[in-house]
C-alpha cells in the first residue's frame, strides 16, 4: 500500500495562546544589514539556527554557530550618507564639525570622513567602523584625532635634507649669537635658532651650578662655566627621563665638595654623556668625550669595589653613553653590574637580597636609593639592554599614589628633587612596570603564557597601557611651551602619546600580525568592526608619523638627545613592513635624516642609517646612487670616513630589523645590517645593469 503525501501540519499553539500573536512574535525582527557570514549561509540553516539579528560586534547567529568572525559589510547609499552627515553636524562639538568639514573639503570621499568621526561619543552610538576610531573615542590621550601631513609639503622640507645642504644655503648668517650655548655654523641646532624665539631659559639648570669648582672632581681641563653648561644641558634634557639620582642632592654636594651624594665617578660619567649632547652645539666638545670616557671606566674599577647608589647610577650612564658612542661592548656590562649591585643593595625583590636596606637609614639616603633602583630598573627594561631583572622593591619617588606608610619621606626633604626633576619620572617608572610584564615579547628565554593565550595577554597588557595614559599628570600633556622630556614623552595639544608608548604598542603586536586578512586574529575587549592586531599597529604606526614629524620641526633637542631615537627606528622598520603604503619612502627618509641630525654627538647613528639602508636596498627599489648619497651626506668626511668607522668596528648589537629579529637575531643586529650595505648596493647595481641592457 502506497503512502499518501499529506501536507505537513504546524504544531498546536500553547495555551491560551492567539494565532496571530503566536506567529507575529515569531516573525524575524527586520534589520538593516546583515553580517557577512549570515548572508552567505543557505537558506536551510535558517531552520537551525535563528537569522541575523544585527546585534554586533557578533550577531545571535554568529554566537550560536561558534564563528570566530562576524563582519558587517557598511552598504550606504548617497541619501543615507548625507543623512548621516547632516546628523554628525548638528550633534558634534563645533570644533569636531569644523574638523569634519575640513575633513570633507580635503578628502572629497564622504564615506572616508565619516568613517574617521563615527567613533565620537556623540555620533548617536553607532559601532566604530575600525579599532582607530574607538581608541581615539575612548582614549584621546594616547591616540587624539590627527593633523594632515601634506606628503608634497613634507617631501620638500629641510626634514628631508642632509644638515650639510641646510647650512651651505647661506641662513647660518642670521643665527642669533647671544644665547648662552655658542653653536657652530655647521651644527644641526642651528636652523631652530633660525625659526624658533631665543630660549629665556636661564644659564644654568640651577643657579648653584654658577659656584662650580669643576677642578675639585676631575684633573681634565675643562673650565667651570663649560663644566656647569653641560651638566645643566643633561640635568634638563636627559635626566627627566633616567632619573638615577636625586638632582637636588647632586647639585648641593657637588658644590659644596661633599662625597654623600656625589662622587668622581658620577661626575665623569654624567659628562661623558654630556659632552656628546654639547658636542651637537660646539664641535670641540667632542674632543673631550674621550677623555672623560676613560677616566671614567678607570674609576668604575676603584668605585665597584664599594656597592653604593652612586655607583649604580654612574654605571647606568656609563652604558648609555658607550652605546651612543658606538662601543657597545661595554653597555651590557656596565648595565648589569648596576643591577647586581641594586640587589647586593636590597633595592630589588630578590630573595637572596641583602636587607641592608631595611636598617635605619637618612631620609636623604632613601630617596638617593629610590631613584638608583628605578634609574637603573627602567634603563634595564628598555629592550636592548641586557635582559628582564625583578621589580624594585622600594617606592617610585615623587609618586604621589603612595601612601604614607609606603614612602615615609619628609616632603621638605623631597620636594625640591621633585620639582627639579618633575613628574615625568614617575610617570615613566610606571611605563616600564607594564612593560616589564611582557618581557616575554622581547626575550624568548623568559616564561611566557601558553601560546594560545598569548594574544589574550598582550591585548591586556595594551589595556594596561592606554589606561595608564588616561591618568598622567595634566601637566605631562604637551603644549607648545613644554619642556624637551614632554615632548619626547607626551602629547602636542595634551593628547599626543609618548614614542616610546607607540614603539611599545608595535613590540606588543608585531608578533601577531598577519598578511592576510582572514588569517588576522581579533582582540576580544574591543567592538569595533576591525579590531586585529594590524589595525592597532597601524594605528599606533600614524601617530609616530605625526610625532616624529612635530618633533624634529620643533625641538632642537632632536639634535642632541639619543633617547628619542627609538621612534626612528620603529618608523623605519613600520615603513618598510607596510609595502602598501604608498608614503613608505617619504617617511623612512624622514627617518634616516633624523638620524643624520644626531651624527656629529652619536658615532653609532651612522651605523644605524647603514643598516637601515641595507635594508631598504633589500626590500624596495632604492637605486644604489641614492643610498650612497645619502651615507655621503651623513658623514662629516664623506662615504670614505663612514667607512673606515665601520671597519674600525663600531660596535651596536641592538636589532636594527625588528622584523628579522626573531628569526635571526644574529642578522638583525645594526653593525651585522650595516656591514651588508655594500653587498646589498652591488646588488642592486647589478639589477639595474641587466634592466638596461634588456
Amino acid at each position: 500500500m502506497t503512502s499518501t503525501n499529506y501536507a505537513p501540519i504546524l504544531p498546536a499553539l500553547p495555551p491560551g495562546q492567539d494565532a496571530d500573536t503566536f506567529f507575529r512574535s515569531a516573525r524575524r525582527p527586520n534589520v538593516n544589514i546583515a553580517c557577512e557570514s549570515c548572508r552567505k549561509s543557505k537558506s536551510r540553516e535558517s531552520y537551525i539556527y535563528p537569522f541575523c539579528d544585527g546585534v554586533r560586534p557578533k550577531c545571535s547567529a554568529c554566537v550560536k554557530k561558534g564563528r570566530t568572525s562576524c563582519v558587517y559589510s557598511e552598504r550606504r547609499d548617497a541619501a543615507n550618507s548625507a543623512t548621516e552627515l547632516v546628523e554628525l553636524l548638528q550633534s558634534l562639538p563645533e570644533d569636531r564639525a569644523l574638523e569634519l568639514l575640513k575633513g570633507l573639503r580635503e578628502k572629497g570621499d564622504v564615506n572616508s570622513v565619516l568613517s574617521e568621526f563615527r567613533g565620537t561619543p556623540l555620533a548617536t552610538g553607532r559601532v566604530h567602523p575600525n579599532i582607530e576610531s574607538e581608541l581615539k573615542a575612548k582614549y584621546p590621550n594616547a591616540y587624539p584625532p590627527l593633523e594632515q601631513i601634506v606628503p608634497s609639503v613634507l617631501a620638500a622640507s629641510n626634514l628631508l635634507k642632509s644638515d650639510f645642504s641646510v647650512s651651505s644655503s647661506g641662513e647660518e648668517s642670521n643665527i642669533d649669537r647671544s644665547t648662552a650655548t655658542p653653536i657652530d655654523v655647521d651644527s644641526a641646532v642651528s636652523h631652530f635658532r633660525l625659526q624658533l624665539p631665543i630660549s629665556q631659559e636661564p644659564d644654568h639648570f640651577d643657579t648653584r651650578l654658577r659656584d662650580l669648582r669643576i677642578g675639585f672632581w676631575t684633573e681634565i681641563g675643562v673650565t667651570n662655566e663649560f663644566a656647569a653648561q653641560v651638566i645643566s644641558l643633561y640635568l634638563r634634557t636627559d635626566h627627566p627621563l633616567l632619573g638615577l639620582f636625586d638632582p637636588d642632592l647632586f647639585i648641593t654636594d657637588l658644590i659644596n665638595q661633599k662625597s654623600g651624594f656625589c662622587s668622581r665617578f658620577l661626575v665623569h660619567s654624567l659628562m661623558y654623556l654630556g659632552c656628546q649632547m654639547y658636542s651637537a652645539f660646539d664641535k670641540s666638545a667632542s674632543k673631550l668625550t674621550q677623555d672623560f670616557s676613560q677616566e671614567a671606566e678607570r674609576l668604575w674599577e676603584v668605585s665597584r669595589l664599594q656597592d653604593s647608589y652612586l655607583t649604580m647610577a654612574g654605571a647606568v650612564l656609563l652604558s648609555l653613553s658607550l652605546m651612543g658612542g658606538g662601543r657597545d661592548h661595554g653597555v651590557l656590562k656596565y648595565a648589569k653590574e648596576a643591577a647586581e649591585m641594586g640587589i647586593r643593595l636590597g633595592l630589588f625583590e630578590d630573595g637572596a637580597a641583602d636587607t641592608r636596606l631595611d636598617i635605619d637609614q637618612f631620609e636623604k639616603e632613601k630617596i638617593a636609593s629610590y631613584y638608583a633602583a628605578w634609574g637603573t630598573f627602567n634603563w634595564k627594561t628598555q629592550p636592548g639592554s641586557g635582559g628582564p631583572m625583578v621589580l624594585p622593591k622600594v617606592p617610585i619617588p615623587g609618586d604621589q599614589n603612595l601612601t604614607a606608610e609606603a614612602a615615609p619621606i619628609s616632603r621638605t626633604a623631597s620636594t625640591v628633587g621633585e620639582a627639579l626633576i618633575g613628574k615625568t619620572f614617575p610617570a615613566l617608572c610606571n611605563f616600564w612596570r607594564i612593560i616589564h610584564g611582557a618581557l616575554w615579547i622581547y626575550y624568548p628565554g623568559v616564561d611566557g603564557p601558553p601560546e594560545r593565550f598569548k594574544l589574550d595577554v598582550a591585548e591586556n597588557k595594551f589595556r594596561e597601557l592606554i589606561t595608564w595614559t588616561s591618568f598622567l599628570p595634566s601637566c605631562l600633556l604637551r603644549r607648545k611651551d613644554s619642556p624637551h622630556h614632554v615632548a619626547v614623552f607626551q602629547y602636542v595639544s595634551g593628547t599626543i602619546v609618548c614614542i616610546w608608548f607607540h614603539a611599545a604598542v608595535l613590540d606588543i603586536f608585531r608578533p601577531f600580525i598577519k598578511e592576510q586578512a582572514k588569517e588576522r586574529p581579533r582582540l576580544k575587549t574591543f567592538s569595533a568592526q576591525d579590531t586585529s592586531p594590524n589595525a592597532v599597529f597601524a594605528a599606533s604606526v600614524n601617530q609616530l608619523k605625526r610625532l616624529i614629524v612635530d618633533y624634529r620641526t620643533n625641538y632642537e633637542t632632536s639634535a642632541y638627545s639619543i633617547l628619542w631615537h627609538t621612534g626612528l627606528l620603529y618608523l623605519a622598520n613600520a615603513m618598510l613592513e607596510d609595502g602598501e603604503d604608498p608614503q613608505t619612502r617619504l617617511y623612512f627618509l624622514l627617518c634616516v635624516y633624523g638620524y643624520e641630525r644626531l651624527k656629529r654627538p652619536y658615532r653609532i647613528s651612522r651605523v644605524i642609517v647603514q643598516g637601515l639602508l641595507s635594508m631598504m636596498l633589500r626590500d624596495t627599489d632604492m637605486s644604489s646612487k641614492e643610498a650612497r648619497k645619502i651615507m655621503d651626506d651623513l658623514g662629516e668626511g664623506g662615504w670614505d670616513k663612514v667607512t673606515k668607522e665601520v671597519d674600525e668596528k663600531i660596535r651596536a648589537t641592538f636589532m636594527v630589523d625588528l622584523n628579522l629579529a626573531d628569526k635571526d637575531p644574529e642578522r638583525a643586529r645594526v653593525e651585522n645590517m650595516a656591514e651588508e650595505f655594500e653587498n646589498m648596493a652591488l646588488f642592486q647595481d647589478f639589477l639595474n645593469r641587466d634592466k638596461m641592457e634588456m
